[in-house]
């Protein structure tokens, strides 16, 4: 049910409020449901690593975190500007990392990012099974890119909420990159006429990435 109200995300006794591009709405809370894919495994094994090494830091490097997250407030899921702890962006830094293929740091970044514009496609062929992705100019040292993507679509979807990442392009990829093995794990198979819509980010891989650009790609025969 959709309502108009200060804005409100989580839930409260049997009731969970939260929103989507046409407004704020509430619904009855649902137990969520727990597959523990392997991805899954993944994302929370590395949570909990880098949330036990932070301990393990110097003290100087501890607050070297909190200065650091005290000067670089992020915006959540509801475009509210919040500051994180010393020790949450150091979670937040080190598991980007390991989700990149980079190592991880004890240190935060001496410096901010210097950001290019990216040119990024994707074309996808359901006659010859394949996905590819493209991008120029070739990604910077000490950067990434990152592409998620959602599930195969009708011909007319507008607007897709779920994503799953797919691949990534570090200084040493090559344009244009295969994605149908990867896609084809996470979504199965598509079909001709289907959209399917990406989203790509750019990432710096000592801390701070760009919102992502959003597109979708028409399936051809």
């Amino acid at each position: 049910m959709k309502f108009l109200g200060q804005t409100s995300s989580g839930s409260q006794a049997d009731q969970t409020f939260s929103h989507n591009r046409y407004g704020q709405y509430v619904r009855r809370r649902a137990t969520p449901v727990n597959p523990a894919t392997s991805f899954q495994t993944a994302v929370r094994t590395a949570l909990a690593e880098q949330s036990a090494r932070w301990s393990q830091l110097a003290a100087g490097n501890r607050a070297a975190w909190e200065a650091w997250a005290g000067g670089h407030p992020i915006q959540d899921a509801l475009g509210q500007t919040i500051t994180l702890s010393g020790h949450a962006f150091f979670i937040r830094v080190n598991c980007q990392l390991l989700n990149m293929g980079e190592a991880t740091v004890d240190v935060p970044p001496p410096s901010e990012p210097d950001w290019w514009t990216l040119s990024t496609s994707v074309v996808i062929s359901a006659g010859a099974s394949t996905v590819d992705w493209s991008f120029s100019p070739a990604v910077p040292a000490n950067y990434a890119v990152q592409i998620e993507m959602g599930p195969p679509r009708p011909p007319g979807r507008e607007f897709e909420g779920v994503f799953k990442s797919i691949a990534k392009a570090g200084v040493s990829s090559t344009s244009p990159i295969a994605l149908a093995t990867p896609y084809g794990l996470r979504w199965g198979a598509w079909q001709a006429t289907q959209r399917v819509f990406y989203r790509v980010r750019k990432f710096w891989l000592l801390g701070a990435w760009t919102p992502y650009s959003m597109n979708y790609a028409v399936v051809s025969s």
